[in-house]
């Protein structure tokens, strides 16, 4: 599966605030509610300049396909991350996600080395997620999933 990841730019805004409000989308997210269009701008702005997060665009044969952004936090032990996806909507159930996720977290290591964990944070019936977080590694702990970095 040919699957490239490229960072989002504000000229994605409109896609991720489509796919964000869809209601597939929404009912597996840990915030369901509907997002406005000037709060999702502003967020959009904020993350794309914020260090400390990843905002990437998934592409198959240059067509958009789902996002994926990484929240890095540092604490006394270890940095980590915390990993986040969506797909299209019209585009789930087709095990694109664990793909995403695997490129993802590759792409983590590559471009941020000193990041020694993965969370994630999943819904109890969101199955799907669950599955493709395990097939990817991810370890199922009481209410999030974890993956351990390799050290370069």
């Amino acid at each position: 599966m040919d699957i490239r990841l490229r960072s989002a730019t504000e000229k994605d805004t409109q896609l991720i605030f489509d796919w964000r409000n869809n209601p597939k989308t929404r009912q597996f997210s840990i915030d369901s509610s509907e997002l406005s269009w000037k709060n999702h701008c502003t967020w959009i702005k904020a993350v794309i300049q914020n260090p400390y997060q990843q905002l990437l665009i998934a592409e198959q044969n240059s067509s958009p396909i789902g996002v994926l952004r990484f929240d890095v936090s540092e604490n006394t032990i270890e940095i980590t991350a915390m990993i986040s996806i969506f797909l299209d909507p019209n585009r789930i159930h087709r095990g694109l996600g664990t793909t995403i996720i695997q490129q993802g977290c590759d792409w983590l290591k590559s471009n941020h080395p000193n990041i020694a964990m993965v969370t994630a944070h999943i819904l109890p019936e969101n199955i799907a997620s669950k599955k493709a977080f395990i097939k990817c590694g991810f370890e199922e702990k009481k209410n999030h999933f974890e993956l351990k970095l390799p050290k370069n």
